[in-house]
């Protein structure tokens, strides 16, 4: 059966919202003086040094040393340098306007309904401590961190308390059984897991701290766990509980000065299809995405 329906031209389906903020590539084509996407696509081509040096300017990262090029061309695509000579913290390129701010810099929503707010100055503060806590469990830079973490406050701050101390994090999806953790910690060759208690999904408790420690047996990391909100009556003497630490820790001042082509996270692929692939991802790279969606940039999202 087919229905046959008229236009009605004089219904309004949808009307943009007055002082809605322009889209940062607006944004960006307005700063270069360029009004049109396209002439400004063929520049990108033509001139890729300027182009990236003008993004870098555009969304205004802060970075310990500016590179003396944007981009340095090898024999094939691969082998391209990005901002040569540049140093850059990731965590501190995300913290650095809200330091010794009181507006909210971090808003989570849980499960269930409540929302916990972090002012920029209490962000900044948990981060240093943070990274406190994670060199007062031997990690250094370049070591590598498993974060068997949700979206949460606790994830945040644990990424970026590992940025600051120039380590490498290792995301690991929190919906993931023993082997799944276990295969992505051999892989990576993480030396220190750090998950939570107390989280629900769908309703339904979910013990991230059994699986960690699971899946840790046996492996190089074994009994090199963090967990956030865990308490003396909750655990064995296996784990260390993230917030006690934290209350003790001496905080890290200064964060640590990577290179811009300096690994920062890796990212795994299911493994769906077979076993799971980790990818790389740069420093700068990660600022750069990260900057052009509105969280260390000129046009600010919250």
């Amino acid at each position: 059966m087919t229905h046959e329906f008229e236009p009605r031209t004089d219904q309004v389906v949808w009307r943009e919202k007055e002082g809605r903020r322009e889209t940062v590539e607006a944004a960006f084509l307005a700063y270069t003086g360029v009004k049109d996407r396209t002439i400004g696509h063929q520049r990108s081509i033509e001139n890729p040094g300027r182009f990236w040096s003008q993004v870098i300017d555009f969304l205004n990262i802060p970075v310990l040393r500016p590179p003396s090029r944007a981009i340095v061309n090898g024999s094939h695509m691969s082998e391209v340098q990005w901002f040569e000579g540049a140093s850059i913290n990731f965590a501190h390129a995300c913290l650095a306007k809200w330091e010794n701010s009181d507006r909210e810099a971090l808003i989570e929503e849980r499960e269930d309904g409540s929302i916990e707010h972090w002012s920029g100055r209490a962000l900044c503060s948990e981060v240093r401590r943070g990274a406190g806590v994670l060199r007062d469990m031997g990690v250094s830079r370049g070591d590598r961190v498993l974060l068997l973490l949700p979206m949460s406050s606790e994830g945040v701050i644990t990424l970026l308390s590992v940025a600051w101390l120039g380590a490498v994090a290792v995301p690991v999806f929190s919906g993931f059984g023993v082997e799944a953790t276990r295969v992505r910690l051999l892989d990576s060759k993480a030396r220190i897991v750090v998950t939570m208690t107390g989280l629900t999904r769908r309703g339904r408790p979910v013990d991230l701290r059994s699986v960690a420690i699971a899946a840790m047996s046996g492996t190089p990391a074994e009994g090199n766990l963090l967990v956030w909100g865990d308490s003396p009556a909750e655990r064995d003497s296996t784990p260390s509980s993230w917030n006690e630490r934290a209350r003790d820790a001496t905080p890290v001042v200064d964060p640590a000065s990577t290179d811009a082509q300096e690994e920062l996270l890796i990212a795994y692929t299911s493994g769906t299809t077979g076993k799971p692939k980790g990818s790389f991802t740069p420093t700068e790279a990660s600022q750069s995405s990260c900057s052009r969606r509105g969280i260390s940039t000129r046009h600010t999202a919250r």
